[in-house]
């Protein structure tokens, strides 16, 4: 039965997501996995390591990306405005994309273990372009190995629900 699936992965801020994902060529069904796995759309998270709001961005993540991109200054307590914190989500996750070119892998791996240390796997492993699963696999942070996993399992149900 579908509407149980559909409880497990609700649709949430659709507005938002779907405004800022075009905005940014997401795809809205990633941006909605994403903040399931970020802060199971909990617009007030805080994480340990202090990132905030539905897309758990750290401060200094939304202040490099709002200077980047030309956007208003944000406070901190503006990142658990809904409508702020998925424009600044979604503006990084578009940085992410740009900058490896287009690899989802290494887009979502990155969002959660830091573009630095996502490009220096990639580089340092060949299997990228020729075996994706054994890439994920072969990632030495089993935090990122994990989140990618899940973030992705999040998607393609995401994209089983709700696409027409």
């Amino acid at each position: 039965d579908t509407n149980f699936y559909k409880l497990m992965y609700p649709v949430l801020y659709p507005n938002e997501i779907k405004h800022y994902a075009k905005e940014n060529n997401l795809d809205p069904f990633l941006v909605q996995a994403l903040i399931r796995q970020e802060s199971y759309f909990n617009a007030f998270a805080v994480s340990s390591s202090k990132a905030m709001g539905l897309m758990q961005l750290l401060p200094s993540t939304a202040d490099y990306i709002a200077h980047k991109d030309h956007l208003p200054n944000v406070s901190e307590t503006s990142l658990f405005d809904p409508d702020t914190n998925i424009r600044l989500g979604t503006h990084y996750l578009a940085y992410l994309k740009n900058r490896f070119k287009n690899n989802l892998i290494l887009v979502v791996g990155s969002y959660n273990g830091g573009p630095g240390a996502m490009e220096h796997w990639a580089n340092s492993n060949s299997h990228l372009q020729t075996d994706p699963d054994y890439f994920i696999e072969s990632i030495p942070f089993p935090q990122t190995q994990n989140y990618v996993k899940v973030v992705f399992s999040h998607y393609w149900n995401y994209q089983a629900l709700y696409n027409p």
